[in-house]
C-alpha cells in the first residue's frame, strides 16, 4: 500500500468514527442540542438538529463503508461551515474562537478529502 492510499484510509476511518459517534450523541440528546445551539430558529431548530444528526451519522457511515465518500465529505464540509456560524460563532462569542477556527480548518479538510476520494464505490470493480 502506498502512502497516498494509507493517508486516505486513515483520514476516512478517523473522520468516519468521529462523525458516527457525534451523530449518535446528537440523536441521544436531540432536544438538548436543538435548544442549546439552534434556539434562534424557534420550532425549526428541532428539525435542523435532526438533519444535522442524520447527516453526521450517514456521512460517518459512508466514509467507513466506502460508499458515497465524496458526497459525504462535501456534506461534512457544509455541516462544519454551518457550525461556525450557529454553534461556534467566534465573532459573537470570543470564547468560541478555538472551536470556531477548528471548524474552519475542518471545512478545508473535508473539501480537500472530497477532491482526493474517488466518485465510485471502493468495492466495485
Amino acid at each position: 500500500m502506498d502512502n497516498k492510499n494509507f493517508g486516505l484510509i486513515t483520514m476516512r476511518i478517523t473522520s468516519g468514527l468521529f462523525f458516527l459517534a457525534f451523530g449518535a450523541m446528537k440523536f441521544m440528546g436531540l432536544s438538548g442540542f436543538a435548544d442549546t445551539y439552534l434556539g434562534i430558529f424557534g420550532g425549526a431548530g428541532m428539525f435542523i438538529a435532526f438533519l444535522v444528526a442524520v447527516g453526521e451519522t450517514a456521512a460517518g457511515l459512508a466514509l467507513l463503508s466506502g460508499y458515497y465518500m465524496k458526497f459525504a465529505s462535501y456534506l461534512l464540509a457544509v455541516i462544519m461551515f454551518g457550525s461556525i456560524f450557529i454553534a461556534h460563532n467566534f465573532i459573537i462569542d470570543p470564547s468560541q474562537m478555538m472551536t470556531g477556527l477548528v471548524r474552519v480548518v475542518l471545512v478545508g479538510y473535508y473539501i480537500g478529502l472530497a477532491q482526493l476520494l474517488p466518485n465510485k464505490c471502493l468495492f466495485k470493480k
